[in-house]
């Protein structure tokens, strides 16, 4: 469908919320489920920008050139997308690197660009995060409960420490 044909559905006056990857989290050998601009219909949008107008009951969720329009920007939607797309790469390369096992302490180490990151295996099957002087022990009040999240946890900390991009609503 084709909302720029419908009546009633604003043009301008639309404010993004964010841009998603549909595809973080997916392995090489996964096929990726893109969605289709639920403004123009163009279908594949992997980098989605979630738009929103007071004028409309809904948020919409649209590519990168429909996102340009509605809003009236056409030089931020693009550096956003642009700025997840940098995240993302960081994030795998950060992934890829392997952790150091210390048995001495029960610890897993690793140097990302210079800052040591730590993670500690806690009591009652939870996971600590140490980087810089920062400590992580729960998110929004629940304990981490397994490496693979103190793992992703531990890049997102390390991002907002050394502030590496302009934050991206989600």
């Amino acid at each position: 469908m084709n909302l720029w044909d419908v009546k009633g559905v604003p043009h301008r006056g639309w404010k993004c919320e964010g841009v998603i990857d549909v595809g973080d989290g997916a392995s090489s050998s996964d096929e990726i489920e893109y969605e289709q601009c639920e403004m123009c219909g163009n279908e594949k949008i992997r980098y989605v920008h979630i738009m929103k107008n007071e004028s409309y009951f809904r948020k919409l969720r649209v590519g990168c050139v429909c996102a340009e329009k509605m809003s009236g920007d056409y030089e931020n939607p693009r550096k956003n997308e642009n700025a997840l797309k940098n995240m993302l790469l960081r994030k795998k390369n950060y992934l890829k690197r392997p952790w150091k096992y210390n048995p001495a302490k029960g610890t897993y180490s690793k140097k990302y660009k210079g800052t040591y990151i730590t993670l500690v295996r806690g009591r009652y099957d939870s996971w600590g995060i140490y980087c810089d002087n920062y400590r992580l022990w729960q998110v929004r009040g629940q304990k981490i409960k397994d490496f693979k999240a103190a793992e992703v946890l531990a890049f997102e900390l390390y991002e907002l420490i050394h502030k590496r991009q302009e934050p991206i609503a989600a």
